[in-house]
């Protein structure tokens, strides 16, 4: 999805529903050596994304959340966290839980 189409919806939330809480979460980083399917630099590409989402917050005055930081080792998603290198597992899901658990429990 094009940075656009994610500042349209944000707008569009922040329009019918003022009083909506918006958090904008990073995309995760993939794990090329488990799943074959991506390049080499596919999380550069991730990375460069994460930066619009993040400068694009803060154009709007919404929280930006950085998983990435957080599930990254080696310029790779960490091993423990996925099964096949793109998709979380059970431990991974619940490390994101714990990550956001600060921003949205008051």
């Amino acid at each position: 999805m094009q940075q656009a189409h994610y500042r349209q919806i944000l707008v569009d939330v922040m329009r019918d529903s003022p009083v909506t809480h918006i958090y904008v979460q990073s995309v995760l980083p993939v794990n090329t050596k488990m799943a074959s399917i991506f390049s080499s630099n596919s999380n550069d590409a991730v990375i460069a994304l994460d930066n619009g989402l993040k400068e694009m917050s803060g154009q709007l005055g919404v929280v930006y959340i950085d998983l990435y930081s957080s599930f990254v080792k080696d310029n790779q998603l960490d091993e423990p966290l996925t099964y096949d290198g793109l998709h979380l597992n059970g431990y991974g899901y619940n490390f994101w839980k714990q990550i956001i658990n600060d921003y949205v429990v008051n």
